[in-house]
């Protein structure tokens, strides 16, 4: 994985052309652009991957607490078993009921020429996007974690 953290650190001039996956980048749609504008107003930054993840998930699990009417992690796992979703961080998502993993779309990407920026920060080129069913594998049966 490469980061947009990554990319600044080492610099997007290094970087141009480096091919990389990833599950999600600030302006891969309107959606997540619109998202993106409302964080940076409010902190003056664009958000990374993580505080998008995290801000999806969050949403999500609250949301599966309010209908299950209870905040027990059995409830709200199983209301959110088999939950399909696309928001601004996940698209064309399915919360598995056997890992209770979220499979999403993900993205193969190259890092852009700091010369076709839009603003500081835009470092992040889509390629192609990748189905959920190709990005995750299924869940295996010899593991006993799930």
């Amino acid at each position: 994985l490469l980061f947009d953290t990554d990319i600044k650190a080492i610099g997007a001039d290094k970087l141009a052309g480096t091919m990389f996956t990833t599950a999600w980048f600030w302006n891969v749609d309107a959606k997540a652009q619109a998202w993106a504008d409302r964080f940076k107003e409010r902190t003056g930054q664009r958000p990374t991957f993580d505080q998008a993840a995290d801000y999806s998930a969050a949403t999500h699990y609250l949301e599966a607490a309010q209908k299950a009417g209870s905040d027990r992690a059995a409830d709200v796992s199983k209301e959110l078993d088999g939950t399909k979703f696309s928001d601004f961080f996940a698209h064309n998502a399915t919360i598995r009921a056997e890992d209770h993993r979220v499979v999403h779309d993900a993205y193969l990407a190259k890092v852009k020429d700091p010369a076709k920026a839009s603003e500081a920060g835009d470092y992040t080129e889509p390629v192609k996007t990748i189905p959920a069913a190709e990005a995750f594998d299924q869940p295996s049966p010899d593991c006993h974690l799930s």
